[in-house]
């Protein structure tokens, strides 16, 4: 069943469409209920309630309850009406909503429904099958809702269920008595046999003689017309029913008028709270006029007003609303019970503390309410909003009075009346102190104290320090038995009873130090042994030293040093820390610098094996020496004054001599630097030469000291010139010469060179060599002579791989492969070379690996 608004307004469409099917008894069960929920009214309020004389029923029609009717049941040839037994004026419009109901057969169902509106009488019904029990009604006007698909057979019918306006009983809509077209009966479906409750809803309105006809809350089609002069010759009162009928294929066809009552309230969730008006607003819906309307508000009192005047619950509880309406047609609703709660107005309270400046003040809520619950605390804070929570969390105040309003709100919003109460900030002392940074143990301190403000009075003055001592004195002397970190505190009480904030300062007390020190004496040149024996306490410290009244070092052990002989003073003052004059301590001692020899001392260079004489000699006359020290620079010493020494190899020696005198003081070691001259000389080797053919002597000379040398050739016979180190000569017989070197210091050394003269060329290559690495014999070389080019020297091993090659005379083989050493065996070499007159040499032959 479908009602304009209803299920936006209480969602109950479901329960309206089961309530249309209920039987006659439970409408007479309903009715009994009605009084009991009432209030025993007396029935005769509702006298016309009490029967259905207020409907006519004809033919297969049965009456369901008051306002629903069964025009057919789903069988066939039946036929039947319900009207309304009391006429209606055509010159007075009206508004009429019906639900429908059309069965569920769509292709075998049949046939339909007219809402028929007639002068005389209620007891007309049309004839059976398709003329939907309209036919033979007339005068009439009948708005048709035809489910059954004619095909355009019979009364011209469309093959979809629709709706038309029609006059005087007819179906055929293409006669004069068509007042409409037809039109689906519905907007969105071509079948409304969907076992589904629809709206129908019939208006005319006489000033303007329009009739429009909905289906679903559509518009389906309309009629113009002075239907009161036309149709019912100028009778304006008329009879409303329905009509409807079945023929050979049938359907459940069913009529209620609209009858639902609900009411809207002006409160939120069903709450409000005493001494609030509420307004109570009808939204009930009817299918004509409501008739009569009737209100319970559950504290005892009534209206019969549909729209009653705004309602007062001085009571705070729990009350049910009551409402029942009646339609023209004589039929009563349902009762719609509705709870409210009235909740009583809560009364406001909490305590608030005094408090000193920087601290919070205490409130406590004491709210109450007598029902309902509190769920809301509104607080100002000096007419500023702070918090909705229970419990208020309060800034830090400036001193002064302040005002705290409470307004607390219940879950069925009542509000309280505010509450509104003062309180003070006490200011608090402002303190400040003069105190130590650092200091030192067992000596006394002063600490200041200070009152910097003038909002209060002091009333006691607070140290505390770390080490158990406490003062309320406002100044305090005060010394530390034991170094360590140290915290002093400070406070002001003041007459207010409000303690300032507490000041506080850390510093370290430093141990006073123990200087101590041990010097020795010690000889001239040489570092004093000081040895820094200070306590410090594991303080880092700092360290002055004095030497001889001048300041001398900041180390914490300094080198003593560079001193003349004689006695000296040190002093050490130690300090705790860096300032100038924390915790010092100061010790000083004496010591003595002892005068050293001093000496003078001298050698000669000479040549190697010759005796060298080295002399000292003493310059001071404050020592008396004990004992000289020389050191040769070769491993040998001597304690002698003026010793000799001789050298076994040649070179540059550092020799130095120092004295120990008879006071133990050593004198400064005085360098005498000789040079022993080792000469070496080399004639070269012996060599072979062409007769006539010039040559270059080798001789080669070394010497220890690198000084300038003399040469000499010995006989000059064939020499170019004797007196170097390498000339030419050129002979005609075997000769010897000797090569004589002499340095600047005097030394000479010979060597001897024996040179054989070939008067042809020639080349000789050994038979065999011993590689054995001595140095001697390790190499094979060929002896060229006379010759001038060397093609090439090559050598074989007896599998015919090379082993060695050359084009160069001065090389020869090692005796290796690849730095690998040849075992022992015999070797093929093959020479090519060319003499000095242009003589070819080919040669070949072996020679052996001896090892």
């Amino acid at each position: 069943m479908f009602f304009p608004g209803l299920e936006e307004k209480n969602g109950k469409k479901q329960k309206l469409f089961k309530r249309v099917n209920n039987t006659v008894q439970n409408y007479q069960a309903n009715m009994r209920r009605l009084h009991r929920d009432l209030f025993l009214v007396p029935l005769t309020t509702f006298s016309f309630l009490t029967s259905f004389s207020q409907y006519v029923i004809n033919g297969s029609c049965t009456q369901n309850n008051c306002h629903c009717f069964t025009l057919t049941q789903p069988i066939n040839t039946q036929a039947g009406s319900f009207w309304g037994a009391n006429q209606i004026d055509l010159n007075t419009p009206f508004d009429f909503e019906f639900s429908v109901y059309l069965g569920c057969t769509d292709a075998n169902g049949a046939d339909g429904i007219v809402f028929v509106l007639r002068p005389n009488g209620t007891n007309n019904i049309g004839i059976t099958g398709g003329s939907l029990g309209y036919s033979g009604i007339t005068p009439s006007l009948g708005v048709e809702i035809d489910t059954w698909q004619n095909n355009g057979v019979g009364y011209n019918d469309p093959v979809y269920d629709h709706i038309a306006i029609m006059k005087n009983g007819s179906n055929d809509h293409t006669s004069s008595n068509a007042l409409s077209s037809y039109a689906p009966a519905s907007l969105n479906n071509t079948n409304i046999e969907d076992c589904q409750w629809h709206e129908f809803r019939v208006s005319w309105d006489p000033s303007t003689f329009l009739m429009s006809v909905y289906f679903d809350g559509s518009l389906r089609t309309q009629y113009t017309g002075d239907i009161v002069s036309t149709i019912f010759s100028g009778n304006s009162m008329v009879y409303w029913g329905f009509v409807g009928s079945t023929g050979g294929a049938s359907n459940l066809q069913q009529v209620c008028t609209v009858l639902a009552t609900n009411f809207g309230m002006n409160i939120i969730n069903n709450e409000t709270c005493e001494g609030n008006a509420v307004q109570f607003t009808d939204s009930s819906i009817c299918f004509s006029n409501i008739q009569t309307s009737y209100w319970n508000f559950g504290d005892g009192t009534t209206s019969p007003f549909l729209n009653p005047a705004p309602h007062y619950y001085y009571t705070p509880g729990t009350y049910v609303i009551k409402h029942t309406i009646a339609g023209i047609d004589g039929c009563v609703s349902d009762t719609v019970y509705k709870t409210i709660t009235v909740g009583a107005k809560p009364v406001a309270d909490f305590t608030v503390t005094d408090v000193c400046f920087k601290n919070i003040p205490t409130v406590v809520d004491q709210s109450t309410c007598s029902f309902g619950t509190i769920t809301q605390w509104t607080w100002t804070l000096d007419g500023n909003f702070i918090s909705n929570a229970q419990q208020p969390g309060l800034p830090f105040l400036f001193p002064g009075i302040h005002q705290l309003q409470l307004v607390v709100t219940t879950e069925y919003g009542c509000v309280s009346f505010p509450v509104i109460k003062d309180f003070t900030v006490k200011p608090i002392p402002e303190p400040a102190f003069a105190v130590i940074s650092m200091g030192c143990t067992n000596q006394l301190y002063p600490y200041i104290g200070n009152h910097g403000d003038t909002l209060t009075t002091v009333a006691q003055w607070n140290w505390s320090f770390t080490d158990g001592f406490a003062s309320n004195l406002q100044n305090v002397i005060h010394s530390f038995a034991n170094a360590g970190n140290y915290t002093v505190q400070f406070f002001i009480l003041a007459t207010n009873g409000c303690s300032s904030d507490t000041l506080e300062f850390s510093f370290p007390i430093i141990s006073t130090p123990i200087a101590a020190f041990t010097i020795g004496d010690t000889c001239e040149g040489k570092p004093s042994i000081l040895l820094n024996q200070s306590t410090t306490f594991g303080t880092t410290m700092q360290w002055n030293w004095i030497l001889d009244g001048l300041p001398y070092s900041t180390q914490q052990t300094p080198m003593i040093t560079g001193l003349t002989a004689g006695v000296h003073q040190l002093q050490l003052i130690a300090l705790g820390y860096t300032e100038t004059n924390g915790c010092p301590d100061t010790t000083m001692h004496s010591f003595t610098i002892k005068p050293a020899p001093v000496l003078t001392a001298s050698g000669s260079d000479a040549c190697l094996k010759q005796p060298v004489q080295f002399t000292a000699s003493q310059t001071d006359n404050s020592t008396t020496i004990q004992q000289w020290n020389w050191i040769f620079g070769d491993g040998g010493v001597s304690t002698s004054q003026n010793p000799m020494h001789n050298y076994n190899a040649g070179g540059n020696y550092n020799v130095s001599v120092t004295a120990t005198a008879t006071n133990g003081c050593v004198s400064a070691s005085v360098p005498v630097p000789i040079k022993i001259n080792q000469l070496n000389v080399n004639a070269g080797s012996d060599m072979v030469v062409l007769m006539n053919a010039p040559f270059t002597l080798n001789g080669s000379t070394s010497s220890a000291t690198n000084g300038s040398l003399t040469y000499t050739w010995t006989p000059p016979t064939g020499l170019n010139n004797p007196g170097i180190l390498n000339p030419v000569s050129t002979l005609s017989d075997n000769i010897v010469y000797t090569l004589t070197v002499t340095s600047a210091e005097g030394c000479v050394a010979t060597d001897q060179v024996s040179i054989e003269v070939f008067k042809g060329s020639g080349i000789y290559v050994p038979s065999g060599f011993t590689p054995n690495h001595d140095g001697k014999n390790d190499v094979l070389r060929p002896k060229y002579i006379g010759i001038k080019q060397l093609n090439y020297f090559t050598i074989y091993n007896r599998w015919g791989q090379l082993v060695f090659t050359t084009k160069d005379m001065t090389k020869g083989w090692d005796a290796t492969i690849n730095g690998k050493d040849q075992n022992s065996g015999v070797f093929v070499w093959i020479i090519s070379a060319v003499d000095l007159d242009g003589k070819k040499y080919e040669l070949k032959g072996t020679t052996a690996i001896i090892r």
